[in-house]
């Protein structure tokens, strides 16, 4: 048994259920437990479009509250210290115990039915991470469905810690910063502190102990759902520390160096929201784009679809050597650039040009990521490789704008006729793209 100082001078006693023991080596946790991320707070964020109230609350002594079978009371005996003869039997939940988290979770989403069930349909989301509740409202009688949700846990015994109960329109919640003024979604002003000054303190010493450089990764991969658009910076990061797994500490190579000093002074001009955009139902696909990367040969191509006969769509081709894009071989064999190489033939850079996308809205144009299929938008593309692919077609960029954009002279009919087959030997497997409407 050991105590842990909390931030209100109060102690936590954990049980340890791992050194001596053994019981949580012999517990395993047959459902996976899943927590709500800044994803699913933006998500109901854009289903209550125009939100007028966010409240958070904290559970006091959360897994305390679960009760445990006497039959295994034993596996929760303790001692004080070695000295001390007697022995104490926790009969609830326990810190430090394995299945604590689990069995908490089940209890609380049988309550959280119960209120569901209590209040019927109203507009109101309730977010519970582990012991920390939130609640998203938007008129009155949601605000008013709070006040009897909370009635209602308090009556059935659930303890809050008042002191942390806050809400308005605008709060912090397990390290996040909901603003329903400016509709975004962010990490609180706390977090980003400490992630600034972690960053500054390592910069300045040069060097970093893995074991605490993976820790902090945890922090950043967490707090970086809410700002996508600094999430991709993480994977050189993810890369050097496996790479260094082995070692104690290690010297800051200078792509990791030039990584923290922009998230650094992205921190420092107080870049830690990020709006919530509204979700657009309908979506219309306007091209497909694929590469391809065998021996010495690397081609990237397309066709939009312009019609429902491929013979009528425009189509592009364009086979790449050492010369106009001498990065895709910096690897070695070609096929191991083949994600910068579909990123220069998707959206970023050849299908835009050669199909003038430009009617389209930024926000409007999407991509499809290949691995999880999930839709992502093209300004902030969350996949880890997005910084090597941009450093990698910077210089081959105005080739391809040159080669493929509108000839001068040339008028937009003869712009658009340019090539009106489809190649379908040579595009056989297809990346679609598409935009809203």
């Amino acid at each position: 048994m050991c105590y842990i100082q909390k931030s209100d001078d109060s102690f936590r006693s954990i049980h340890d259920g791992t050194h001596g023991t053994g019981v949580n080596s012999h517990i395993k946790v047959r459902d996976q437990q899943e927590v709500p991320s800044a994803g699913d707070l933006k998500q109901a964020m854009r289903e209550l479009d125009g939100a007028t109230f966010v409240f958070a609350a904290d559970v006091k002594r959360a897994h305390r509250l679960v009760k445990v079978c006497e039959q295994d009371w034993g596996y929760q005996a303790c001692r004080v210290s070695e000295q001390d003869g007697q022995v104490w039997l926790n009969c609830v939940g326990s810190f430090g115990i394995a299945s604590a988290a689990i069995h908490w979770a089940r209890l609380m989403s049988g309550v959280q039915r119960a209120t569901l069930h209590l209040i019927g349909p109203k507009l109101l989301f309730m977010l519970t991470y582990v012991d920390d509740i939130l609640w998203l409202a938007k008129g009155k009688e949601a605000k008013e469905a709070i006040a009897v949700v909370l009635l209602f846990l308090v009556a059935i015994g659930h303890p809050f810690s008042w002191c942390k109960c806050k809400g308005g329109l605008s709060t912090d919640w397990v390290g996040y910063n909901v603003d329903l003024r400016t509709r975004s979604v962010g990490i609180s002003a706390k977090r980003a502190r400490w992630l600034h000054d972690w960053c500054q303190k390592t910069l300045q010493e040069g060097s970093v102990k893995i074991n605490d450089l993976r820790a902090v990764l945890g922090r950043m991969s967490f707090a970086f759902t809410a700002l996508e658009h600094l999430r991709p910076f993480l994977g050189p990061i993810y890369k050097w520390v496996a790479a260094v797994a082995h070692v104690q500490a290690a010297k800051l190579p200078k792509v990791i160096i030039q990584t923290l000093h922009y998230v650094r002074s992205m921190l420092e001009k107080g870049v830690r929201q990020q709006r919530v955009l509204p979700d657009v139902r309908s979506r219309k696909e306007l091209f497909r784009t694929d590469a391809r990367a065998d021996n010495e040969e690397v081609w990237i191509g397309g066709w939009a679809l312009d019609s429902s006969d491929l013979a009528q769509c425009r189509w592009f081709s364009e086979k790449l050597n050492r010369k106009n894009a001498w990065w895709a071989f910096l690897a070695g064999e070609p096929f191991r650039s083949i994600a910068s190489l579909e990123m220069l033939a998707t959206p970023t850079l050849a299908a835009l040009v050669v199909f003038d996308c430009r009617g389209c809205k930024q926000h409007e144009l999407f991509s499809i990521d290949r691995q999880s299929g999930k839709c992502l938008r093209a300004p902030t593309l969350v996949d880890h490789a997005v910084p090597i692919v941009l450093c990698g077609y910077g210089d081959c960029s105005h080739i391809t704008a040159e080669k493929f954009g509108p000839q001068p002279g040339m008028s937009t009919a003869s712009a658009k006729h340019r090539g009106r087959r489809a190649d379908k030997c040579r595009l056989q497997r297809l990346q679609p793209c598409v935009a809203l409407r």
